[in-house]
């Protein structure tokens, strides 16, 4: 590589030195008159070609095996031996190193942008030839974002044996006799940086470049040309490939910084239609900022500036260009559903003195705009959310407005107005709360209800989510909106300690779908909620859960399958020996369902034949059931419902695409009430959904897959032990 570079660099100061001066004095002569008759037009180009790495993964097959990548330039002449230009390229570079002292792989995704300058060796031709070479340096930025095949398509990590196989289990690990061959799926789907597997933590996947090229241009036509090259990058990271000489035993590499080449061809199209002379004061350099513009991902954000590049089309994106979070994503959905509305509050028949107390206090708030202003007097303004209809009637209460001295307040909602009275303002805000849930409760007090007690009420429940108190100064009433399980148990619990006769209870609306029904106090704890199409967990539900033990009898089994499996159970908190007889453990048990799914794992690595099996026997409240290792994740999922009202599964079989079932579980599994159980033995998974977040965050997630019906999960809701297909 080191006789490469140095063959460049003789090759310029040789060709630089050995210009023919009579070639330069004629030069000069004519540019002391005029520019020569340059090509000014820009000239685009567009080609493919691959990458060939050059670091610490020593690549064992042909640099031909990695993908095709592509490049664009956009270049003119500001001379007529050199041409001045921008270079995007983008790619995937890979590296595979099998043996035979490592075992290493990488493949990173290279975008690369850079400016650099093209000599084409005119000075030792007398025309311009068809054919002649070029050589070209620069300077640049790239991203890489390196990856690395583990695991194969079973979620299996790969070990290299010395015999040359690769094995589920490592060769010196005790299960290595039960170890099965697998193969590489050559999908690169690990994260190498979040591996931290040298201690550098998250290392910046950005670095300079400088890339030397030489090649050949071939003039098809005066617009039309073709190009066959080859470009060394020389970088200013050693981490392109993750491996550096921080790390240690077959992960230690050398101090030097990583280089790669590409390997190109190219075609060229000149966009004027002649070449003309210019005076030398209408020549303008050409603008290569503007080129700085590029955004290759069309999210909105330039490259120079894209902190997240490759976001997927669609997907929205903050200032540095990364995927909004879960929350500014579901706000982005709401935004899209919900119907238009907008509230226009007019001034123009009250007195200049009370609308500018008005104004004045109004438009400090954030989505408030005026609308109209004559002669310094602002007449209009609007807003689209009720809490500033809120604030709008505490300040004109305030002021103690007379009704004809008052704002007119229109509502425009999906094109239809409805005028509005600042006493109406209060019911107009929870009908808007209301349109964003499902279901709810709307507990309205009156003036009958004693204000020490409504005071108490609201003090216990106003931190309580899900609650929101909205006062009506206008008619002396106060309405307590409960969306959520743990409001309504809040407010239950605060206005039955108060012992209210009937006449000063707090009239209790449910509000489902659109539809209202009035219902008792006595029968406030029979109504269920059930916010975004799901229920939290309450204490209540888990006083009832039933007594459950799992009985896992070894005794038909033989003695070292035996060991090598109750030698693993055994650690596990809340696993108990129930019998041993002559050194052998023959039963244990547990009451927590995922200790059997940790049997079940260890199972399924060691192959157990049926006849090999452990027996497992559930006993719940006296009944006895027999369980098959096939049967451990169901069993889990229904324990796991019983601990909640309600909730969603989620169910993928074999049909959905690998790829994709593993993008929606690392897309969801660190969500609050997401829960993913695998079946090895059916090749099956469940995920189990028991928040609102999490319903949330697995309906963007199997939605952005667009996946064909035939791929798609099937959707239950279990809501106290009942199932319906969604």
């Amino acid at each position: 590589m080191r006789l490469y570079i140095t063959l460049y660099i003789v090759l310029i100061f040789s060709l630089l030195s050995n210009a023919q001066e009579s070639a330069l004095d004629k030069i000069d002569d004519i540019e002391s008159k005029s520019v020569l008759p340059l090509d000014l037009e820009p000239k685009i180009s567009v080609g493919f070609g691959f990458f060939q790495p050059f670091g610490d993964v020593r690549n064992s097959s042909l640099f031909l095996a990695n993908p095709f990548a592509f490049n664009v330039d956009v270049y003119r002449k500001v001379h007529k031996h050199v041409d001045l230009g921008f270079n995007f390229l983008s790619g995937n570079i890979v590296g595979n190193q099998n043996g035979p002292d490592s075992y290493l792989n990488f493949r990173s995704s290279i975008n690369s942008g850079s400016i650099y300058a093209t000599y084409n060796f005119g000075n030792f031709f007398s025309s311009t030839p068809k054919v002649h070479p070029y050589l070209s340096l620069g300077f640049g930025v790239f991203l890489f974002n390196n990856k690395g095949d583990l695991y194969d398509e079973n979620g299996n990590r790969y070990h290299y044996w010395t015999d040359g196989t690769i094995r589920n289990v490592a060769e010196n690990s005790p299960l290595a006799g039960s170890a099965i061959q697998i193969q590489r799926d050559y999908v690169f789907e690990t994260d190498l940086r979040k591996q931290n597997l040298d201690g550098l933590g998250l290392y910046p996947q950005h670095a300079f470049s400088f890339p030397i090229g030489l090649g050949i241009n071939y003039n098809l036509t005066d617009q039309l040309s073709m190009k066959l090259g080859t470009q060394l990058y020389l970088t200013t990271t050693n981490l392109l490939d993750n491996v550096s000489d921080v790390g240690v035993g077959d992960r230690q590499g050398s101090g030097a910084n990583d280089k790669f080449m590409y390997h190109s061809f190219a075609v060229a199209y000149n966009f004027s239609k002649e070449a003309k002379k210019v005076d030398k004061k209408d020549f303008n350099f050409p603008n290569f900022i503007a080129a700085n513009s590029l955004d290759s991902d069309g999210d909105g954000v330039p490259d120079n500036k894209d902190k997240c590049p490759l976001t997927i089309k669609g997907t929205k994106v903050d200032a540095d260009g990364c995927p909004l979070p879960l929350d500014e994503t579901k706000k982005d959905i709401a935004e899209k559903t919900t119907p238009e509305l907008e509230y226009n509050i007019d001034f123009s028949s009250m007195d200049a003195p009370t609308t500018k107390k008005l104004t004045d206090e109004l438009k400090k708030i954030p989505g408030v705009e005026i609308v109209e202003e004559k002669n310094g007097k602002i007449t209009k303004l609007s807003t689209n959310d009720s809490e500033d209809l809120l604030a709008l009637q505490k300040i004109a209460t305030d002021l103690k407005l007379p009704v004809n001295n008052q704002p007119k307040i229109t509502k425009v909602e999906d094109g239809k107005t409805q005028n509005l009275a600042l006493k109406d303002i209060p019911q107009e805000h929870i009908n808007q709360e209301l349109q964003k849930v499902p279901s709810a409760l709307v507990f309205d007090f009156d003036s009958k209800t004693p204000h020490k007690s409504l005071e108490k009420i609201i003090t216990e429940t106003k931190n309580i989510e899900g609650v929101e108190v909205v006062k009506n100064p206008l008619d002396n009433t106060t309405k307590i909106l409960a969306t959520t399980p743990q409001a309504v148990q809040a407010m239950e619990v605060a206005v039955k300690s108060e012992k209210l006769p009937a006449t000063q209870q707090p009239k209790i609306t449910k509000v489902e779908n659109g539809v209202s029904k009035t219902i008792a106090l006595q029968d406030l704890s029979k109504e269920k909620l059930s916010p975004i199409n799901i229920a939290q967990k309450t204490p209540d539900v888990q006083k009832d859960a039933v007594e459950t033990e799992y009985s896992i009898d070894f005794s038909s089994m033989d003695a070292p399958t035996t060991k090598k499996l109750t030698d693993e159970l055994k650690k596990i908190p809340g696993v108990e020996i129930v019998e041993e007889k002559n050194g052998k453990i023959t039963k244990l048990s547990t009451n927590d369902s995922e200790d059997l799914l940790a049997l079940q794992k260890i199972a399924t690595d060691l192959k157990l034949p049926v006849n090999n099996q452990p027996k497992i026997t559930k006993v719940e409240d006296g009944k006895t059931q027999n369980l098959a290792l096939k049967d451990i994740p169901q069993e889990h999922i229904n324990q796991e419902l019983q601990k909640v009202p309600s909730a969603l599964v989620f169910d993928f079989d074999s049909k959905t695409p690998h790829k994709s079932l593993e993008k929606i579980i690392t897309e969801t599994k660190n969500i609050e009430g997401v829960e993913v159980v695998k079946n090895p033995l059916d090749n099956t998974t469940k995920i189990l959904a028991t928040t609102p977040q999490a319903v949330q965050a697995m309906e963007v997630a199997v939605n952005s897959e667009k996946l064909p019906t035939t791929q798609q999960p099937k959707i239950a809701k279990v809501e106290n032990g009942v199932s319906k297909n969604i």
